[in-house]
């Protein structure tokens, strides 16, 4: 008898603690934080630059994914090529980023 109602109380312990999980507020931001990195300078016939911004996102289980690199056109100085900039991007839409840092520029690049 005793050992009837350990095992049903122990059910319902184990009930509640995965009602518990399943009701866990999502997590307070969207973003993730990351460091980019300027991997690629050019300069265009036009005089003007494209450059492209990578970065690694992570996904839910803390691995990391395929490297994202975004493409800047018609731009009118040439950043530092390898500089890292403070950025972060959306969880769920990892191509949707917003620079934290500044972006270092070439000297005498205009």
């Amino acid at each position: 008898m005793n050992r009837k109602l350990l095992l049903a109380a122990l059910a319902v312990i184990l009930l509640a603690l995965a009602g518990l999980w399943a009701l866990r507020a999502p997590s307070a931001t969207p973003w993730q934080e990351t460091q980019a990195e300027i991997s690629f300078v050019e300069r265009m016939d036009d005089g003007t630059y494209v450059y492209s911004l990578t970065y690694r996102p992570t996904g839910p289980d803390g691995r990391a994914l395929e490297p994202i690199s975004q493409h800047a056109f018609g731009v009118k100085q040439a950043p530092v090529l390898g500089q890292k900039i403070d950025m972060r991007y959306m969880r769920e839409e990892p191509v949707i980023f917003e620079l934290l840092g500044k972006i270092q520029w070439q000297a005498g690049s205009e």
